[in-house]
C-alpha cells in the first residue's frame, strides 16, 4: 500500500485500488501539495482542490514532462459518513454547483462506504425547485 495512503480509512484506500489510482503518479492527495516531488502547476491545482475540500486530485501526466499535468479528476472520502446522511447529500450537492460554477474538472467521485458516486461537473446540478437548492444528481453511481 501507498504510504500516502495510510491516514485514511482502509474503506477510501481499497477503493482507489480498485480503480487503479492507488500506485498511479495521476494521483496526489491534497495534504501532500508541498511535496517537493510535485510541480508548481500541480501545487496550484491542489491548493484550489483544496478550497473545494477535495481529499485528493487524479492528473492526466505527459510522458516527460512535454505540457504540465491536467487535473481531471477530485476525489472525496465519505467513507466514514452514514451511508443515508441527508447532510452528506445536501453537502455532496453543493460541491457538485460549486464545481460547475469553476470549471475547475470534469469529473469528482465521491467514494462512500458502500458505492462510488461519480459526477459529471460539465452540467448543473437539478434543482429542488421547492427550496431553490441542488439535488444530488450523479453520472453514475457503482
Amino acid at each position: 500500500m501507498s504510504s500516502m495512503t495510510l491516514a485514511y480509512p482502509e474503506c477510501f484506500s481499497e477503493f482507489l485500488k480498485k480503480f487503479d489510482m492507488i500506485d498511479s503518479p495521476g494521483l496526489i492527495f491534497v495534504r501532500d501539495k508541498t511535496s517537493p516531488k510535485i510541480t508548481p502547476y500541480e501545487r496550484l491545482a491542489l491548493e484550489t482542490a483544496e478550497r473545494y475540500k477535495a481529499d485528493a486530485v487524479y492528473f492526466r501526466k505527459f510522458p516527460n514532462g512535454e505540457r504540465p499535468s491536467i487535473p481531471q479528476i477530485y476525489i472525496y472520502d465519505y467513507t466514514t459518513i452514514e451511508k443515508e446522511s441527508q447532510a452528506a447529500d445536501r453537502e455532496i450537492a453543493e460541491i457538485h454547483r460549486l464545481l460547475w460554477n469553476s470549471t475547475q474538472v470534469p469529473l469528482f467521485f465521491v467514494f462512500r462506504r458502500e458505492s462510488v458516486q461519480i459526477f459529471n461537473c460539465t452540467r448543473p446540478p437539478k434543482y429542488d425547485e421547492l427550496n431553490n437548492v441542488p439535488r444530488l444528481t450523479t453520472l453514475e453511481t457503482i
